[in-house]
């Protein structure tokens, strides 16, 4: 009888740590957000590393944990890790790129055509590390970020991942973020699928798209090319829709809208 007490005893300590541990993840991804409403667009991974004891990845599961923090009660986690899991997920659809083998990176001379267009490229929001060498983004957001929920700044490289639904869920929000004036200037590299939603989506709003005449091979981690089961189509957001046009005619046809 004394084990049984003293073990529920020291379960009941082990469950109050771990709300008070919960509570003060709760606040610091609080404070982190927002602080990010308060740095300037670009800036926030410089301001992490300089300041905080953790790097980017932590930083956005703190804040992811803060705002799914309402999931809590629903979940009852028994562990602190279980629990960071539960609020860290949304319930919606996980947005992914691929993973390990099945991870591929957009050739460098699209992402080259697309800067000579753009001038610069602010945000990647559907990124990797490996990607954001090539794509040079200011600021990129990985799987761990979740760039649906980020700010994207004014010029935008997106190459969403291409199942459903983060497809849709990537367009959706590009399309939204373009109508609200947060983005200036976009190119999206998405399937030629012009017969779903987002392709119409895309293509009605679009000021110019280049239909590449073969699939693009995009790379793996060693650079080498894949075979992709279907084509592509690089769509256009913004004023330099003649400029657009010229950098990417070396592709295939382009329509200027």
């Amino acid at each position: 009888m004394l084990a049984i007490t003293e073990i529920s005893k020291l379960y009941g300590e082990i469950q109050d740590g771990l709300m008070t541990s919960l509570c003060k993840i709760i606040r610091i991804g609080e404070i982190l957000t927002e602080q990010k409403t308060r740095i300037r667009h670009g800036e926030w991974i410089r301001w992490v590393e300089e300041n905080l004891p953790f790097d980017r990845t932590q930083a956005s599961r703190y804040m992811k944990v803060y705002h799914n923090r309402d999931r809590l009660n629903d979940e009852s986690p028994q562990h602190l890790t279980g629990a960071m899991a539960a609020l860290i997920s949304p319930k919606k659809a996980h947005v992914s790129h691929n993973s390990g083998e099945n991870e591929w990176y957009t050739p460098p001379r699209f992402i080259e055509a697309a800067r000579n267009v753009m001038g610069h490229i602010d945000t990647d929001p559907a990124s990797s590390p490996i990607a954001n060498e090539t794509v040079g983004a200011e600021e990129y957001f990985t799987v761990d970020d979740n760039g649906l929920e980020e700010e994207w700044g004014e010029k935008v490289w997106l190459n969403p991942p291409y199942s459903q639904p983060e497809i849709s869920q990537f367009c959706d929000a590009l399309i939204a973020k373009l109508v609200s004036g947060e983005v200036k200037e976009a190119c999206a590299l998405v399937n030629n699928a012009t017969e779903t939603v987002f392709g119409q989506q895309l293509l009605s709003l679009c000021s110019a798209v280049c239909f590449p005449s073969g699939r693009i091979k995009f790379l793996d981690k060693q650079g080498d090319e894949g075979a992709p089961l279907q084509g592509q189509m690089v769509v256009y957001f913004g004023e330099e829709n003649g400029k657009f046009c010229s950098e990417f005619a070396e592709f295939g046809v382009c329509l200027n809208g």
